[in-house]
């Protein structure tokens, strides 16, 4: 059975031609079958509507009063045809007993709406999950542990939650209505009184939730609203850690919240170590940004201030401005320490010394401490500064070296006494080079090539790490090299909405199939970075740049298939010439499509070493929507190259007259071998005029990126 609400967004789609009433019905019929499950999450998984047009349609039924095109009643549900008139009359949107008033924000996983409930007869707002509502998905779950934690915390600076439940399969909770802005855009009119008496009250409301076993994570001035009686209020509790909570939403090696207030702990990917003092950093990152009007690390480089968090002491607020009271410095500064121990160890205990500096009594952050980060600062900026003046030393003297030719007149003595300065061995240039690395120091050493410019994803130590540190030692890695070469982490190609991804140089072993596993290990060698499509080519894509679809499949954001080589090759001779570049779009090398679908990961999948149904596609015959998949991107963000659909690649080992004539190769994933086996792929040669059910293709841009390979050992001949 729909909703009103749901059957409203149902005709706006048929007008605005996003589906017609053919594929309606198909899905009308498959919720029959399945059950209680919610018609617009149907038509997304059969990829007749995209996450986006989903949001489209909410966002326009929630702004404005739109024109309903039909009066329904009791549980028969009838559509407007896409070609049939309708009667027209007014429609205020609504969600059960709830009427929607407009749209307040929206984040992640849901969205956030003005709401008006008829029982109560006032306005609140509405927090809703749009898709899903799976007990094995990840969002659904952290969504019902917010709602739960905040309707368990009762303090007049936490949000107020009234209502938790589940509308036609759309979880939801309501909440009070905060009208009166963020501390984010009121801390510049703040007085010092003003700020300590809203960190005195926030702070209570902190040690109130870790008293209820909650930790925030996300403490930041965008999450802090005032009300109407300009009291502060903590909102969003939408990533807090809570003593019951499951640990797979909160793995080792994953950063969740906001960088630049996170502890190192946090930062650091560690969550087991996330605790009540976490938090106390996070009000200490509040509380300095509210005093200096920055947050303690400004830099916008993710590695830099990864490194400058987890190494670097922050600037003590009186160096920013000098008038802030040396006592706020001090209660700053403590709550900043990079050790949990050195911090205050409860809010509680924070917030006795902010009563003590309003009381004008001694605080338990003694001038001592102030005298030991002052200290810590000065050689943290003495440090800076015999840096730069070494490294100015040695360019005069390189300059020096460069312009000045030696005269005719000079005597040999003069000569023999010039000494040239010692040469750094590799190792120590690596260590020079070490103040901005992406991520630990000892893996980074370990494995960057200081030489060839690159990663070695090979070396022993980075295979012992776990998956989750490795994909995130990954990531901090693609944004670090972007940012060292000027690179943008994804390139789009707006009129076709085709997104590539980064794809850093490094060096990998080839992952082995289980029969093969005795072999000697190749090396795939990727020298420079290229780019690689975030998803297969879609049907649209394909037809807009005027091919022909042979195999057809419901769903404009299916994957292509069953193509042929000469296609492919027509369809980048296309997208060259309507981009004026010449070989920019191109096929994937094999080895290319391995290292860029293994993203730096040693483990079976780009995923760890379990891949699930629900993370891949592996029923071939029916290949799903793009955006089906996208929360199981790996690290560099490409999605699907384990399922789906086959794919199509160069390669230029196998027959031909290499490289004048090379064949092409394509990854297929039938169950037998997915499943079965285990294999992280399957691959198998075909011609170039051969079409295989179920097999796509992505596509790459660059200059072409050859691997190396150790050379082939000869066959034995007559047990030679």
């Amino acid at each position: 059975m729909s909703t009103t609400n749901e059957k409203h967004l149902i005709s706006l789609a048929i007008k605005m031609g996003m589906i017609t009433s053919q594929q309606l019905q198909q899905c009308l019929a498959i919720q029959k079958q399945q059950g209680n499950i919610p018609l617009m999450s149907v038509l997304n998984r059969e990829g007749y509507l995209s996450e986006q047009q989903i949001n489209d349609l909410w966002r326009q039924s929630t702004n404005q009063r739109v024109v309903d095109s039909q009066t329904n009643a009791g549980d028969n549900t009838n559509y407007p045809q896409a070609s049939t008139p309708t009667k027209k009359s007014e429609y205020v949107p609504s969600f059960g007993r709830y009427e929607i008033i407009c749209e307040l924000g929206r984040g992640g996983m849901g969205r956030v709406y003005k709401v008006y409930d008829q029982q109560l007869r006032r306005e609140i707002a509405l927090k809703m999950l749009l898709l899903g509502t799976n007990d094995n998905d990840t969002d659904f779950q952290r969504f019902q542990r917010e709602a739960r934690a905040t309707a368990n915390l009762n303090h007049p600076n936490i949000v107020r939650v009234y209502d938790i439940g589940i509308e036609d399969s759309y979880p939801y909770f309501t909440m009070d209505l905060i009208n009166g802005g963020s501390l984010k855009e009121r801390m510049k009119n703040l007085s010092i009184r003003q700020a300590v008496d809203a960190m005195m009250k926030i702070t209570d409301a902190i040690h109130h939730a870790h008293g209820q076993g909650i930790i925030h994570r996300d403490l930041k001035p965008a999450n802090i609203m005032f009300d109407d009686n300009n009291e502060p209020v903590i909102m969003d509790f939408g990533l807090a850690k809570t003593s019951k909570a499951s640990r797979k939403l909160s793995r080792t090696g994953t950063v969740m919240g906001t960088l630049h207030y996170m502890p190192p702990e946090q930062a650091g990917g560690r969550s087991r170590d996330v605790d009540a003092r976490s938090d106390v950093y996070g009000l200490g990152a509040v509380f300095y940004e509210i005093l200096t009007g920055k947050p303690p690390f400004t830099t916008t480089n993710y590695a830099q201030i990864l490194n400058q968090i987890i190494n670097v002491v922050p600037m003590p607020p009186t160096k920013i401005k000098p008038r802030i009271p040396k006592d706020l410095e001090n209660i700053c500064m403590k709550c900043l320490e990079k050790k949990k121990e050195k911090r205050y160890q409860t809010a509680a205990a924070l917030k006795r010394d902010l009563q003590r500096f309003a009381r004008g009594e001694k605080l338990e952050a003694s001038s001592g401490m102030l005298r030991k980060t002052a200290m810590a600062w000065q050689k943290y900026q003495k440090i800076l500064m015999f840096a730069g003046i070494f490294v100015m030393m040695v360019a005069a003297f390189l300059l020096g070296k460069s312009f000045d030719e030696p005269s005719s007149k000079t005597k040999p003595q003069e000569k023999q006494t010039t000494q040239t300065p010692p040469q750094k061995t590799p190792k120590e240039t690596s260590s020079d080079a070490a103040e901005n690395i992406p991520f630990a120091k000892e893996i980074w050493q370990a494995g960057w090539d200081t030489q060839n410019k690159r990663f070695d994803f090979s070396h022993e130590k980075w295979r012992n790490l776990s998956f989750e540190t490795q994909k995130q030692y990954a990531r901090q890695y693609q944004i670090w090299y972007a940012s060292e070469n000027n690179l943008s982490l994804t390139k789009k190609v707006r009129a076709l909405n085709m997104i590539f991804v980064l794809v850093p140089p490094g060096v990998m072993y080839e992952p082995r199939k289980p029969k093969k596993q005795k072999r000697e290990k190749k090396l795939i060698v990727i020298p420079r970075a290229f780019y690689i499509s975030k998803h297969e080519i879609t049907q649209e894509q394909w037809q807009q740049m005027g091919m022909r679809i042979v195999a057809p499949s419901p769903g404009r954001n299916i994957p292509v298939k069953e193509i042929n080589v000469l296609e492919i090759e027509e369809f980048c001779k296309r997208m060259n010439n309507k981009h004026g570049r010449s070989g920019f779009f191109r096929p994937p090398h094999q080895k290319e499509w391995i290292y860029g679908c293994m993203a730096g990961s040693t483990y079976k999948y780009n995923i760890g070493d379990k891949l699930f149904p629900s993370q891949a596609n592996i029923h071939m015959g029916k290949p799903v929507s793009i955006e089906k998949f996208a929360k199981f991107a790996n690290a560099w963000g490409g999605c699907s190259f384990h399922g789906n659909v086959g794919e199509w690649m160069e390669n230029w080992r196998y027959g031909g007259r290499w490289p004048d004539d090379p064949s092409h190769i394509f990854k297929a994933f039938h169950r037998s071998s997915f499943l079965g086996k285990k294999e992280v792929y399957n691959f198998g040669i075909g011609g170039n005029i051969m079409r295989i059910p179920f097999v796509g293709f992505r596509l790459a841009i660059g200059d072409r990126v050859f691997d190396v390979y150790p050379p082939r050992k000869k066959k034995k001949q007559n047990g030679k």
